[in-house]
């Protein structure tokens, strides 16, 4: 009876207390009603060992238990009776370790009866909501209310606790890889149950991060354990060497996560070519102050895996440290293999390792002390490396680059270019991995031969040393006097170039590793000795004479052959030079020539006000001009003084025999600014002895001089065509207009005629002759007559969207003008405009747009044609009818755009004005476009369709479409 009395009173006090408890103003008041219960039980000190209902004890009151050093609290506060039976609330709050924050747990309704609590999951301690807790600057704790973080209990209070959650990373101190995880955030995910939070040591998952400025290294945790527990670690726990932490007393106090095993990827730049590499590191720490620990590791990878820019490399070893969250120390081992070297040597490296912070990346210091006398093969010569070349190798977007720095000697002893025992010494000779792959280098010539060296057996006496890159092929040449007589004191000589070329051969190499890859290298092989040309320089009182004499060896085109260009004058006589230009060849069946002369003149044509200033000519055998355009040709006309033979726009062709070219260059005898020009006639003939190519072509350029042509707002062309074995005619004439980009245009007109297709277009439809003024206005047409023409043009987008029509119907009569009775011409206007004022929060704009143009076609049916449905009707004026298509189209719109400022209250700038609404309508949008075609005269027929839309203020919007037909239709019938 005494028991169920203290039930009745237990549950009446319960009562009392849920009556008068206040609300909770607080951001989490749920949280914070618990940690005020429980504290409020704690600073009452109202305690029971054990839950006994025949306790005297006024509520609110806990059940208090000792666990190490710590207390656990389970406060029991509010009662209700149901039908179902009695029921009270209880409440903890957890110290969560390392910090001052608590975690609140609670329960509602919890049943019981006089002998105690009905247990059970009902009775479990549940998370009243999420918590983030800040554990310190490198690390928060994230729970959540998902039924996994609860207080297990009994009538003797905190039995167990179990959390499932997950540790949020600082962004300041790690980033996730997003080539690995999706996260934002990084976040090591965890699951503990214990009787005791304060020895917090359990699993957990990290994703995937690089550490904050370190983009390049990033880590992929296997195996770590989350450490916050002040009284023990880890069993497996190891410390980086050399690590200390000034918050901790003891190595048991360290509290954060030790990362057992994980895989560092290797920035870019030191992995192998196609891949980061990834090691497998130990025993690194995070804890409040970053990221900490080293590691080494051996053989990363070989020069057949590693590429440094195209050039071999090795990581043989790789140390590295990481200190609070920074690169700390570092060091690199390996090889580079130089292109220029041979295949089986290498250059040993160091390097340091350490962060760069103006550019906030790994960065790399290089150093290099090769074998003495290290020898290699290259240009057909051996090379002597002295041991103070350097290697540079500086990072340069994510790729090492490396610099070889060379001093030594060469030594010549090639078939065609022996140097007789002398050497030749070279300081900072600077190789490089991209064009232009050599720079810088001083040569001195070491004679210990005792005899002049010699090239192609004529002795040589050497001017200068240049070592570089030509065309992509690494030469070292010799500017040299080769001697033609006997003695070097007497007698003629003359300058050339000696040269010793090499090829850059990219090659690929296969490795198998973890995924079998390709690397791409480069290497320098010998490709041949060359004698690039003489030189002629002779002045006498005489003459003037000098040029250069090229030999081509085993050219693919050209065979074995000397060009050469020369230019001579006589003073007082003929002071502005001639220029003469000629090839002597053979191939492996025929030879070949090519001579050709350019002589300045000043002759005037009479009453004609025209002056010729310069006469051309030529002739070839065996040699096919190249000449495949109108440009192309007239160009040939304007080089007759270029440095280099005109020959080289020639080929050697066995099927041509004989040809020749004569032309003339000519200005306006006033003023060569008025007009000046050239024209150039060219015939050859096949080996067979008929008719080959006849070409004219000729061009004028107006407002320049001739040094000036390339700016000239007029300028034209024409070349007039034959080929006499295909039967081939063709014509071209063009004219391009550019008055200081304010008129500009083009303009064409051809002929062209073989057998089965002619016709003669001054323009087409796809390349219209036009002018366009200002960018404003453009203006294009055409004229078209024969069998192979184009169609004419769709209508423009600005047609089509409005009507929907697809093209112009087709009213041409494709018989007709492919017989020359009748012609094709076509037009095309284009106009627009667009234009906004106002200021930077209210704008009014508006663009308006104008479209005109027609194809039409004229044809000549015969004084006796008529109409196919009334023989009575005749066709046409005299038989001439036009019939064909007109398209027009007009656009125009106006708007008003901007934004609207309120008070402060919205997203504001620095003059706290906030741009809350922006706006941006239509006052009115309207469009018109007609399609029309027709026939006229006798009898006249028009149909067509006209469409318009409209949108006024985007309230009233619409549009009409219709179509329209008036006249009858007539098809002619020739009688």
């Amino acid at each position: 009876m005494r028991k169920i009395k203290l039930y009745i009173s237990f549950i009446f006090f319960l009562s009392i207390i849920n009556l008068f408890a206040q609300s909770d103003t607080t951001a989490n008041p749920e949280a914070d009603k618990v940690i005020s219960v429980v504290q409020n039980v704690d600073d009452g000190g109202n305690f029971l060992d054990q839950l006994s209902f025949d306790s005297t004890l006024s509520l609110p009151f806990g059940i208090i238990r000792q666990i190490g050093s710590a207390r656990y609290i389970v406060a029991i506060d509010s009662s209700k009776f149901l039908p179902q039976g009695a029921y009270f609330n209880a409440y903890a709050a957890i110290d969560f370790p390392g910090t001052t924050k608590k975690i609140a747990f609670a329960a509602k309704n919890i049943k019981f009866n006089p002998v105690g609590v009905v247990g059970g999951n009902q009775a479990r301690l549940m998370l009243v909501s999420e918590h983030i807790i800040k554990i310190n600057n490198t690390v928060s704790l994230k729970i959540v209310k998902d039924g996994n973080n609860f207080v297990e209990w009994d009538c003797n209070g905190f039995k167990a606790i179990s959390l499932k959650g997950e540790f949020l990373f600082s962004k300041t101190k790690l980033l996730p890889d997003s080539s690995q995880t999706t996260d934002k955030v990084v976040r090591a995910t965890f699951q503990i149950y214990t009787n005791d939070i304060h020895d917090f040591v359990t699993q957990v998952s990290i994703t995937p991060f690089f550490v904050e400025g370190l983009k390049g290294w990033s880590f992929n945790v296997t195996n770590a354990t989350v450490d916050m527990s002040e009284l023990v670690n880890a069993p497996t726990m190891v410390f980086p060497a050399g690590y200390t932490n000034p918050n901790m007393l003891t190595p048991a106090m360290w509290s954060g996560f030790y990362l057992e095993s994980l895989k560092v990827k290797l920035p870019s730049e030191i992995s192998q070519a196609g891949k980061r590499s990834e090691l497998e590191v130990h025993n690194l720490l995070i804890d409040n102050m970053g990221l900490t620990g080293l590691f080494q590791v051996n053989n990363v990878f070989s020069t057949e895996q590693g590429t440094m820019s195209g050039w071999g490399f090795s990581l043989d070893e790789l140390g590295v440290g990481f200190l609070c969250n920074q690169l700390n120390s570092g060091h690199l081992k390996g090889k580079v293999s130089v292109p220029i070297m041979d295949s089986t040597q290498t250059l040993v490296y160091n390097a340091n390792v350490y962060y760069n912070p103006q550019s906030k990346e790994t960065d790399y210091s290089f150093a290099l002390s090769p074998a003495n006398n290290l020898k290699f093969n290259v240009f057909s010569a051996q090379v002597t490396l002295n041991s103070n070349s350097q290697l540079l190798i500086v990072k340069s977007n994510g790729l090492l680059k490396p610099t070889a720095v060379l001093n030594g000697l060469i030594s010549f002893n090639h078939a065609k270019f022996d140097s007789k025992g002398d050497q030749l010494a070279f300081q900072n000779l600077t190789i490089l991995t991209q064009a232009p792959y050599v720079t810088n280098g001083l040569f001195t010539l070491h004679l210990a031969g005792g005899q002049n060296p010699k090239a192609a057996n004529f002795p040589v006496s050497i001017n200068d040393i240049t070592f570089g890159v030509n065309n992509g092929f690494p030469l070292l040449s010799f500017s040299v006097t080769v001697n033609f007589m006997n003695s070097s004191n007497s007698g003629f000589s003359a300058g050339t170039l000696v040269g010793l070329q090499a090829k850059i051969v990219p090659y690929q190499q296969s490795y198998t590793g973890e995924a079998p890859a390709t690397v791409t290298k480069t290497k320098w092989e010998f490709d041949k000795f060359f004698i690039n040309g003489v030189s002629l320089n002779t002045v006498t009182s005489v003459f003037t004479l000098n040029g250069t004499v090229i030999f081509r060896d085993n050219d693919p085109v050209y065979g074995d052959g000397f060009f050469g260009q020369i230019s001579f004058s006589i003073p007082n006589v003929l002071p502005s030079p001639v220029q003469i230009s000629a090839c002597l060849g053979a191939k492996a069946t025929y030879r070949y020539f090519y001579i050709d002369a350019a002589v300045p003149v000043n002759i005037p044509l009479g009453t004609v006000p025209i002056t010729l200033t310069k006469l051309m000519g030529g002739l070839y055998y065996h040699m096919n001009p190249q000449n495949t355009s109108q440009a192309q040709m007239i160009a040939a006309s304007q080089n007759q003084s270029s440095t280099t033979t005109n020959a080289l726009t020639y080929i050697p062709d066995s099927t041509i025999s004989i040809g020749f070219k004569a032309g003339v260059g000519f200005k306006y005898s006033s003023s060569e600014v008025v007009a000046n020009g050239d024209v150039l006639f060219e015939i050859n003939f096949t080996s067979s002895g008929g008719l080959g190519i006849v070409k004219l072509a000729g061009d004028v350029y107006v407002l320049v001089n001739v040094n000036e042509r390339v700016k000239a707002p007029v300028k034209g062309s024409i070349l007039v065509q034959y080929d006499g074995v295909n039967s081939v005619f063709d014509a071209n004439a063009t004219v391009t207009i550019n008055a200081y980009n304010a008129i500009t245009g083009n303009g064409f007109i051809k002929m062209h005629i073989e057998p089965g297709v002619w016709y003669v277009c001054v323009g087409k439809p796809t390349t219209t002759n036009q002018i366009n003024i200002m960018n404003m206005v453009t203006a294009e047409s055409y004229f078209m007559v024969g069998n192979s023409i184009e169609p004419a043009n769709a209508p423009p987008p600005e047609v089509a969207t409005i009507l929907g029509a697809s093209g112009l119907n087709g009213n041409r009569d494709d018989t007709k003008l492919s017989n020359g009775a009748g012609f094709c011409a076509g037009a095309r206007l284009n106009a627009s405009l667009y234009k906004q004022y106002g200021f930077s929060f209210f704008q009014v704009y508006g663009s308006y747009a104008f479209g005109l143009g027609f194809d039409m076609m004229l044809m000549n049916y015969g004084s006796n044609s008529y109409c196919d449905n009334d023989a009575s009707q005749k066709v046409g004026l005299n038989g001439w009818q036009a019939s064909g298509n007109m398209y027009l189209y007009m656009q125009g719109n106006v708007g008003v755009k901007g934004n609207i400022r309120f008070l402060p209250g919205c997203n504001c700038d620095n003059e706290n004005i906030c741009f809350c609404r922006n706006f941006d309508f239509t006052v009115f949008d309207l469009g018109v476009a007609a399609i029309v075609g027709g026939k006229l005269p006798k009898p006249i027929y028009f149909y067509g369709q006209i469409g318009c839309y409209y949108n006024i203020f985007g309230k009233v919007s619409g549009t009409f479409n219709f179509h329209f037909d008036y006249g009858s239709n007539c098809n002619p019938v020739t009688n």
